[in-house]
């Protein structure tokens, strides 16, 4: 399909929870790819990796992980009471009365965090049926900064700043092929696990796990706190 204005495709991206079972072709994540390596990064030492996942059984394995850490994620959370046994399945994302009401006490409902929660927990719990997951990581071991000492802070920015953008430029990019997408972290949480799982060698630190697929909501604006209300001129 014909690509969008990048500007448009910036004010109608979202964060899709929910996705059709309609295939991603290799064409399309080549493309989206190879946006994602066109990012700027840190001192252009393009250290990012990215893993594309198909296979059905790896990608049921990566959902399971990514309950769990979503389960202790939000067993951490003030005011959670959540009592599970080993090994039992989490239902509906565990979203409690209570931990939802913590997790958006005193937030301003502009940012429309009840339909965030809800999508989330609709994320959760079908994340193995998404067509593709996308994983992100970076090479620690090109980088040149020691995490020793007064570089050591330096060095963790540098990961994000070093795999951020293309990560966004994968979003973007999608939404350009009218496709899906939604940055997600809380599989950090069980990094080890998710390397095992996929190989991944000691020195890449993963950084964002993307659903790649054709959302099951419409592309339309944003909604978003005016810009009048954040911006600052010369100063605070």
């Amino acid at each position: 399909m014909d690509s969008i204005d990048v500007f448009e495709a910036m004010r109608t991206q979202l964060s899709a929870r929910g996705y059709t079972d309609e295939p991603v072709s290799d064409e399309d994540v080549q493309r989206i790819l190879e946006a994602a390596t066109w990012a700027p990064n840190a001192g252009n030492r393009q250290l990012w990796e990215f893993i594309v996942v198909r296979d059905a059984g790896v990608k049921r394995e990566l959902a399971e992980l990514y309950r769990h850490a979503m389960e202790l994620l939000q067993d951490s959370m003030p005011g959670a009471s959540v009592n599970r046994s080993e090994g039992a399945e989490i239902p509906a994302a565990a979203l409690t009365p209570s931990v939802r009401a913590s997790y958006i006490a005193g937030a301003d409902p502009r940012t429309a965090q009840n339909t965030m929660m809800k999508w989330g927990a609709n994320l959760t719990e079908t994340l193995q049926d998404v067509p593709v997951i996308l994983v992100v990581g970076y090479d620690r071991g090109g980088s040149p900064y020691t995490t020793d000492g007064i570089f050591k802070a330096f060095a963790e920015e540098t990961v994000y700043t070093g795999v951020m953008p293309a990560v966004q430029n994968i979003m973007l990019a999608a939404r350009a092929l009218g496709l899906g997408t939604c940055l997600t972290t809380v599989a950090n949480i069980l990094e080890g696990k998710m390397k095992e799982l996929l190989g991944v060698p000691e020195s890449v630190q993963l950084v964002a796990l993307l659903p790649l697929g054709y959302p099951t909501v419409p592309f339309k604006a944003r909604k978003r706190i005016p810009v009048a209300e954040k911006m600052h001129l010369n100063g605070w």
